[in-house]
């Protein structure tokens, strides 16, 4: 197992440790993007997004983490870029309109895809 791997795997963990009524770590993308654009339960709505903002915490950490130890990042975002809840969902958004087909995929592992295109890490770094 590849040590990229192995921290898909504690990501994987760490998502699944996190639930609510809402969403959890088994959610697909699009049903929780349903919840966010229901706007009939804003507590639901409201947990949603910040699973998703969650989940870009933990894969910045992860980042953090391999880069500490000279491996190659998920992704690479611009240093002065400040992401925030609403960037977040947006990206995901953005990112299921040029791949609908991952709607129905586990919304931690869309959003790591989506963060890997948005912000790709130049070539051999």
């Amino acid at each position: 197992m590849t040590n990229q791997s192995r921290w898909l795997v504690v990501l994987s963990a760490l998502a699944a440790s996190v639930s609510s009524s809402a969403a959890n770590a088994e959610a697909s993308t699009s049903e929780m993007l349903a919840v966010i654009d229901g706007g009939g339960d804003a507590v639901a709505s409201d947990k949603v997004r910040l699973w998703i903002n969650g989940s870009v915490s933990g894969l910045t950490w992860a980042n953090a983490e391999l880069e500490s130890k000279h491996r190659p990042k998920l992704f690479c975002t611009p240093a002065q870029l400040q992401l925030t809840l609403d960037g977040d969902v947006d990206i995901l958004r953005q990112y299921l309109k040029r791949h609908p087909n991952d709607a129905t995929e586990r919304a931690g592992m869309v959003m790591m895809e989506a963060m890997q295109e948005k912000f790709p890490c130049p070539k051999g770094t």
